[in-house]
């Protein structure tokens, strides 16, 4: 689970690094505490036995209504507003993290993109991001039919 995690809080981080008013100290922290919150969130909700066991929970969403209160508690945690949130996050997007994968899609009816795995153990707190989207493999949204019926690696449930 660390490594999906880790994943996917560093590309979220990458996200909120774009806007270069927001200090490292701050993407640090906002960093270290969605980590934190997700682990003890997914702690058990994790089976890598039956890795979609559990997805609709480990899924993170953004809408213009509704921004995930893990995110929300780490920008809290961190100094950052819900309003800074809301300017720099994309306005329509989902993040899945399951055992194995962690994918993402921007607007409703974007593609679905993987984000690589990091080995965590190579990470330290010194480490700078090694998120590229250079690396990324992205493919086009299952059909709704389809998550339900399907057992494949290939769905994603919705959240």
């Amino acid at each position: 689970m660390l490594k999906e995690v880790k994943s996917a809080v560093q590309f979220l981080t990458k996200i909120l690094s774009w806007n270069h008013r927001v200090p490292n100290t701050k993407l640090e922290t906002f960093s270290n505490s969605l980590e934190k919150l997700l682990q003890t969130k997914y702690e058990r909700h994790w089976h890598p036995e039956k890795p979609f066991q559990g997805s609709a929970f480990r899924c993170i969403r953004i809408n213009a209504k509704f921004i995930d209160p893990s995110i929300i508690k780490a920008a809290d945690m961190s100094g950052l507003t819900q309003t800074d949130l809301e300017k720099m996050l994309p306005k329509e997007f989902t993040i899945w993290i399951d055992p194995h994968d962690v994918s993402y899609r921007i607007g409703e009816d974007g593609s679905i993109c993987d984000i690589p795995l990091h080995d965590t153990s190579l990470i330290t707190p010194n480490t700078e991001s090694s998120f590229s989207f250079a690396n990324q493999h992205c493919h086009s949204e299952v059909p709704r039919s389809n998550i339900i019926e399907s057992t494949s690696v290939s769905t994603f449930a919705p959240c």
